[in-house]
């Protein structure tokens, strides 16, 4: 029963196959019926990316630049125990427990990811090595569920990571 709006958008630009260019925006609006609308997921999330080809696009090289929009992190921490109820006075004290929830905005974020790419090396043969997170952004991931679990905090995201792809095509 969830209402979602998306909006997407995408252009590419190609240059004799030798070059290219794209850039893709994504709007999305989601509202639960019992949580409201959900910010932990991003509402504008905007990619830009590129990639260049030599030898008759047996290498490739790529960049890609996304930029993830703000969202919000629900935290839920445990309740404090009352405090002792003193001795005197009229009567014994009634605890009144706070909600335990605080928001934490995560701001926007910009993840550049670099990759170079080879195509039918020894005719069967594609590999790419790919550098995600180039800029090494600090960044914070929200709970996706709003999960009800004491003590939960945004996860920190990866640093920079490197990765080896290998196809073999008969």
């Amino acid at each position: 029963d969830r209402n979602i709006q998306t909006v997407e958008i995408l252009s590419r630009f190609s240059f004799r196959q030798d070059l290219s260019f794209w850039l893709s925006y994504t709007y999305q609006s989601v509202t639960d019926p019992v949580r409201g609308r959900l910010r932990q997921i991003p509402e504008h999330l905007a990619s830009l990316g590129a990639r260049a080809s030599w030898l008759d696009q047996a290498v490739g090289l790529s960049a890609v630049l996304t930029l993830r929009g703000p969202t919000e992190d629900l935290n839920r921490t445990a309740s404090q125990p009352a405090a002792a109820t003193p001795s005197f006075g009229p009567g014994p004290g009634v605890e009144v427990v706070a909600t335990g929830l605080e928001v934490t905005e995560l701001p926007t974020v910009a993840l550049l990811r670099l990759g170079l790419d080879t195509w039918r090396l020894f005719g069967h043969l594609d590999l790419a090595f790919w550098v995600d997170n180039v800029l090494n952004s600090r960044r914070l991931s929200a709970d996706l569920d709003f999960e009800a679990r004491a003590h939960s905090r945004p996860q920190p995201g990866p640093g920079t990571s490197f990765w080896l792809e290998a196809r073999v095509a008969w």
